[in-house]
């Protein structure tokens, strides 16, 4: 597919008007031609790259998607040009990428990216020629597949009748029978929840009772061999099973394997390989972006009693009227200076239910 779009001053001449591109899988060329623009004034002025001079500008957007982690950028123009990929928005800016080069030569640039990110790409004109100048540019996820370790049963006797989970903002429920070959792909259904937070799953089994684990692949290396992977181990021989998953707070945003395991004969399934009277379902675990902060949050008033004391003593210190937002982290702090406000001193950290605490110092 190809697009044109000629203008005296286009559309995109500021930031704030920047062209949406479609991030595909293959390279969906959009082409240009400025005769009239100017160079971005506003508040979004980024750093050029490599500190090359510039007189003109076009902007251009797009937002990545749930699973990608690298893209490519291909472009070239008819006049000396750099090219450059920024994360942020118009009001602030951080560099991603960039290269610049003469008329008539393509750049390309394949940047690491984050998953569910607005990106901007600014093509700037280098020399300080007044005439038009054209060229054309696509971008499109680079992302380097994932290939997962099979997983194969040779008995149709049990089966997850049941996979459900709930409290995440998105949840599965999924009710099924026999997969083929003991595997059933359910990646299209997906769980989403925020890093550091939870959501809760049930199993059920056809019928018998099985040894059921669950694995997530969390650095999406293709495998659930890593610490940390294995979820869910009923330890025993259940019927079905229930428990709490926890995304880890490092996790960045994007999609990861989870891998629902039973197996009649082991209280231990493995993750891949070939066995009898096994299945496994694979789903999706979407972790969402953090939702942006805004305003500033009370501190609160602090009371310790006793007021004084000597050293080794005991003493209680507890907070009134802060407010307080779900995974908010706290922190007591001390300053025997009051005067100099670079001398506070961290006592300790605790989660926001935590509103009173003894110290001994």
């Amino acid at each position: 597919m190809f697009f044109s779009s000629v203008f005296s001053q286009s559309a995109n001449d500021n930031c704030s008007n920047a062209t949406p591109l479609t991030l595909g899988t293959s390279c969906s060329t959009t082409s240009f031609t400025f005769t009239s623009n100017t160079l971005e004034t506003g508040a979004a002025n980024p750093i050029l790259c490599n500190s090359v001079t510039a007189n003109k500008d076009g902007w251009y957007t797009f937002t990545t998607g749930a699973s990608t982690t690298s893209i490519t950028l291909e472009a070239t123009t008819n006049r000396p040009w750099s090219a450059s990929i920024y994360s942020g928005n118009c009001s602030g800016f951080t560099l991603v990428d960039c290269d610049n080069a003469s008329g008539n030569t393509a750049i390309t640039l394949t940047p690491t990216v984050s998953p569910n990110t607005t990106y901007y790409v600014r093509i700037n004109r280098t020399n300080t020629g007044t005439n038009s100048w054209s060229g054309n540019v696509c971008v499109y996820d680079s992302t380097p597949s994932v290939s997962y370790c099979t997983f194969t049963s040779s008995s149709s006797s049990y089966w997850i009748s049941n996979f459900t989970t709930t409290g995440g903002s998105t949840n599965i429920n999924n009710s099924t029978t026999y997969s083929t070959n003991g595997y059933g792909d359910y990646t299209s259904q997906i769980v989403t929840q925020t890093a550091g937070l939870s959501f809760n799953f049930s199993v059920t089994m056809d019928s018998g009772t099985h040894g059921i684990n669950i694995f997530v692949d969390w650095n999406n290396d293709g495998d659930f061999a890593d610490t940390g992977e294995k979820v869910y181990a009923s330890g025993s021989y259940v019927s079905s099973a229930s428990g709490t998953i926890t995304i880890p707070g490092t996790a960045t945003s994007g999609n990861y394997r989870m891998r629902v395991v039973t197996n009649y004969f082991s209280t231990d399934p493995s993750a891949c390989g070939s066995t009898t009277y096994t299945e496994a379902e694979d789903y999706t675990i979407q972790v969402a972006p953090l939702t942006p902060c805004s305003g500033t949050p009370t501190g609160g008033s602090v009371t310790v009693s006793p007021a004084t004391g000597n050293p080794g003593s005991t003493y209680n210190v507890s907070a009134t009227g802060y407010t307080i937002g779900a995974g908010l982290t706290y922190q007591w702090q001390s300053n025997t200076n009051s005067g100099d406000g670079q001398m506070w001193v961290v006592l300790l950290q605790h989660i926001q239910t935590l509103q009173h605490k003894q110290l001994r110092l």
